[in-house]
């Protein structure tokens, strides 16, 4: 077990260092669906949406919005492929990829985001990392409020996808179970319109 231990936090690490490809194949476009050219993963929107994405060698960025939501899923590429059949292990590599990638890439923006929540769960038979990030004076709409970036951290042993969406939030306003529960069935609602590989 701590070979395997040793393997996935190694892994965490070396996806942090082949995702830092200088971006290229750069594209935005105003449509309802959306196939990527890499991750090999896919969109069908009810309508139309801004999509831009941006690759690198080894992974990129897809953004997508409307009026009324902002969409992002970031894709990096594992090399090689590797097994991820057992749950435990894949649990320390989503809990090892949101603390050492995810979480310093969002404060690179946001200096003082700090993790909110998180929790293993399923979705469409998938084993997913549930996850929200906390962002002061972040708002999509910048009005100063606080946002919260809310997120599943889905691999299939060959990429790790990060789908997240952002949401305004104000303190106290609401309680923080409200909140987890607001922005999971935003994220599930979402998640449905995108096809991603077993």
């Amino acid at each position: 077990m701590e070979n395997n231990l040793n393997k996935i936090l190694t892994l965490v690490l070396t996806t942090i260092l082949v995702g830092c490809g200088s971006p290229k194949n750069k594209k935005a476009s105003i449509n309802n669906h959306y196939k990527s050219p890499f991750g090999k993963f896919s969109c069908e929107f009810s309508g139309n949406k801004n999509i831009s994405d941006s690759f690198g060698p080894h992974g990129g960025t897809v953004k997508i919005s409307d009026f009324d939501n902002y969409m992002r899923i970031d894709v990096e590429e594992f090399e090689p492929k590797i097994n991820i059949s057992d749950k435990y292990l894949l649990q320390l590599l989503y809990y090892g990829y949101f603390e050492s990638n995810t979480i310093p890439l969002i404060k690179q923006g946001v200096a003082d985001a700090s993790e909110y929540y998180r929790k293993m769960i399923s979705v469409n038979d998938k084993h997913i990392l549930f996850a929200v990030v906390e962002m002061p004076n972040s708002s999509i709409n910048y009005s100063g409020k606080d946002s919260l970036r809310g997120m599943f951290i889905y691999s299939n042993g060959e990429h790790i996808y990060v789908y997240s969406m952002i949401f305004d939030y104000e303190l106290n306003k609401k309680s923080k179970q409200d909140y987890i529960n607001i922005v999971r069935s935003k994220l599930t609602e979402n998640f449905e319109f995108c096809a991603f590989p077993s």
